[in-house]
């Protein structure tokens, strides 16, 4: 038996630090603008905050169209609960100002169990 099985509210503590450190992947296509679009693959920071109330950031850079990328930087929204013990987060945010225009990135990363088990 691991030593901290037995210290009480080990098992929940674990699952709470795991749940804390959890992340999402997320992709899409951005808003059209200046007559093309481009791809935001990623994965999230960690979870800040606890519960229903965390939030993750997203950063990273789009695909390289029409001779140019752009970057992102924003955070999700509170957890958004659905079945079966998973949740998702909505985001929308722009990036960056380049070539003379930015995009909208909006949507919801995948979803994950909120204790992993």
């Amino acid at each position: 038996m691991p030593e901290n099985a037995r210290e009480p509210g080990a098992a929940l503590k674990q699952a709470e630090e795991l749940y804390r450190i959890h992340v999402h992947a997320q992709t899409g296509a951005t808003s059209v603008a200046a007559g093309h679009v481009h791809m935001h693959p990623g994965v999230s920071g960690a979870a800040q905050g606890r519960g229903a109330s965390h939030y993750h950031r997203l950063w990273g850079a789009t695909t390289y169209n029409e001779g140019h990328f752009h970057t992102y930087n924003g955070q999700t929204g509170p957890a958004e609960l659905l079945g079966d013990g998973y949740h998702t987060h909505y985001f929308r945010f722009d990036t960056s100002y380049n070539e003379g225009h930015d995009h909208v990135l909006a949507g919801f990363v995948e979803p994950v169990r909120e204790m992993p088990g």
